[in-house]
């Protein structure tokens, strides 16, 4: 388990591992496979099927299996919440940098970096 300073599960630093899993795949690969992990959650939770019956229908079946064994644990919900940080992660890792977006002025208020001075990411 991962635990915030308060010695709460802490959802965001498990988006942080399972963002580090990621690692090395395109952003929308990524967005793929956690669409796919909630479809995995959701069929496995309400279907009472095996997790290899539920993976063989699912792309990317040994990442999905590997991140599961971050969020099963949890609730429903809160595995929901954790693919949503996860989710965040992803987005303010590949477009924190673009002057003038959202997940820059976020990135601008959590870190006091400063933005003015970085070019535009070429999103192409």
């Amino acid at each position: 388990m991962v635990f915030d300073d308060d010695g709460n599960v802490s959802p965001a630093r498990i988006a942080v591992r399972i963002v580090d899993k990621l690692a090395g795949r395109k952003f929308l690969e990524c967005d793929e496979i956690l669409d796919n992990m909630r479809r995995f959650l959701w069929l496995k939770r309400f279907s009472g099927a095996s997790d290899e019956m539920v993976l063989e229908h699912l792309k990317d079946a040994s990442i999905i299996a590997e991140i599961a064994q971050e969020i099963m644990p949890f609730s429903i919900l809160d595995a929901e919440e954790i693919i949503m940080e996860t989710r965040l992660a992803l987005w303010m890792q590949n477009y924190a940098r673009v002057p003038g977006s959202v997940f820059g002025r976020q990135y601008l208020a959590s870190t006091g970096d400063h933005l003015s001075e970085v070019k535009p990411v070429d999103l192409n």
